[in-house]
Formats: C-alpha cells, structure tokens, sequence
C-alpha cells in the first residue's frame, strides 16, 4: 500500500514538470519548502528545477539563491515566499524572453545578466510591479509599523515601478530607491542613507551567505524616521502614465496575455489537489475495510 501510494504522489508531482523549467535551487541555507502543486510543499535541494507555478518559502533563518536564464541569480531573505508566476520563450514575433517572479512576502536582491537585452524580467509586489532591463537590485516588505510598504532599490542599472491599475509608473536610476505603499502609491526616487547597509552580495563565501539585513532593527529604525516624510511626498507626487509610452508596451501585452494561463493554472492545481484529497480518502476506507476484514477473519 505504501509504494502505491509513492508511485501516486509521484506520477502527481511529477505531472506540473510539463510547464516549462524556468530556473533552480543554487544554494540552501536552513529549512526552504518548493511547493509544485502538492498541499504541504517537499524540502528544497540544491540543483531542484523550478517551473511556472513553483514557489520557494524560506522560514526563519533560513535562505535561498534561485539561478535563471543562465548567470542570473535571485537571493531570497529569510521568511520569505517568491512565485515563479510566468514564463515565455523565443518566437518567430518575439525575440525576447519574459519571466515575471511574484515576491508574496520578505525580501530578495536580485543580479539580472541581460548583457544582449534578449530577456525581460518582471518582479512583481502585491502593490505594483518591477519592470527590469538587466540591473542588480532588491525589493522588500516592511513589517510592524511598516506592514504593507514595499521598498524598491537599484544597486546598478534601471527598474522602473509600475502601478497597472492606476497606469503608473516611476523609474528607478542606479542608486536610488523608493516607496510603494499599501494602496499602489509610488513615491520619487532619492537616496536612501540605510541602503548604504544593505548586504547586496548575492554569491556564497567560504559556503557562507548572509541576509540583506532590511529587516535589522538598526535598519528599520533608520527607515521609520523618514517614513513619515516619504508618505507625505508620496500624495504629493504627480502621477505619471505609462500607456502613452511606447516603452512598456510588452509589459502590458504580457501581463494581458498571461492573465488567462494563470487563472487556468490555478483552476488546474485545486482540481489535482482535490483528485489527491478524494485519492487519499479512498485509500483510507480501503485500508479501514482491509482491516474490519481482517478482524472477522481472526475472530473466526
């Protein structure tokens, strides 16, 4: 009973791999989970592919570094969930590459090798979305007094923030950060004195890697001095669209397109789920039938 019931999670795992590998485990630090589809996730491994719909949950004190699309890697902080909600190839229209990321909660740096301009990376927030060029940088959830902020942050190269629904957006220039609040509010781009601390490595020494450090309480303490002041220029800041421009045009192509696949996706996983759970319930009147039989077989 027991290889059968292996062989059914096994066959049922393994059947969300028809969605395309997107990227994989490159280190683990501490208790990391991949859910693929299944209610309770399975421990991460180093080397694990990922696919779209997988998602990667640090616990306390735990870590993990994502590699994709070759050199690029993506450091996820403790308590923290990333989604690998989309993904698109090559086509004979489209000479690009899309993948969107969906950072549920916690924080993550992430160093995008784009040196050809051949992929299109979008990191999104429950607030607004990254559109990315090829640049290192880090988005991060506040907590307590900071709970639904979300801070955007360019080491090198360009992000811009994107609110689709309000058709906003703010470029991010190298060296500079800025606020996203609860509502989807952008605040301008300046420089932050915290970001100065901020652990931007993303690569393991001596099989070492430490946390960005965002959530330090020196770190907070910092941000909640200015928080107040950042809110109120928020309000202030003139809102400024990105549909007039040509230049996030794909983004919203993609966004529209994979609107659909994912609804499916999720359509899709409830049902396996609920074909597992009816499996399961199965399995245990059989068993409990088994041994009522074996019961009366020993009485008698």
């Amino acid at each position: 009973m027991k290889s059968s019931i292996f062989f059914f999670l096994f066959t049922f795992l393994t059947s969300f791999s028809s969605f395309a590998e997107v990227a994989e485990i490159f280190y683990i630090k501490g208790e990391v989970t991949v859910i693929k589809g299944d209610e309770n996730g399975v421990p991460a491994q180093v080397g694990m592919k990922l696919s779209e719909g997988d998602e990667v949950e640090t616990q306390a004190g735990s870590m993990a570094i994502v590699s994709f699309l070759g050199a690029s890697k993506l450091k996820i902080d403790p308590e923290s969930k990333l989604i690998i909600e989309a993904y698109k190839g090559k086509t004979k229209e489209e000479d690009k590459t899309f993948t969107r990321f969906y950072l549920q909660w916690g924080a993550a740096v992430i160093d995008f090798v784009n040196g050809k301009k051949e992929h299109e990376l979008e990191v999104k927030t429950r607030q607004a979305a990254m559109a990315v060029r090829g640049t290192n940088f880090f988005v991060g959830y506040g907590d307590g007094e900071e709970r639904g902020d979300v801070y955007t942050l360019v080491n090198e190269g360009k992000v811009s923030a994107l609110n689709y629904d309000k058709d906003d957006y703010e470029d991010i220039p190298s060296g500079t950060g800025l606020l996203i609040d609860k509502s989807g509010g952008i605040s301008k781009p300046e420089k932050f004195e915290w970001a100065k601390k901020l652990n931007w490595k993303i690569k393991p020494e001596a099989g070492k890697l430490s946390t960005t450090g965002f959530r330090s309480s020196e770190l907070r303490k910092s941000r909640l001095e200015r928080r107040q002041q950042l809110l109120n220029r928020l309000k202030q800041r003139q809102r400024k669209s990105f549909k007039r421009s040509g230049e996030f045009a794909s983004w919203v192509k993609n966004k529209d397109q994979f609107k659909k696949r994912l609804e499916q996706r999720k359509r899709l996983r409830q049902e396996r789920l609920n074909k597992l759970k009816n499996r399961r319930q199965e399995m245990r009147q059989n068993n409990n039938q088994n041994r009522k039989k074996l019961r009366n077989r020993l009485r008698q």
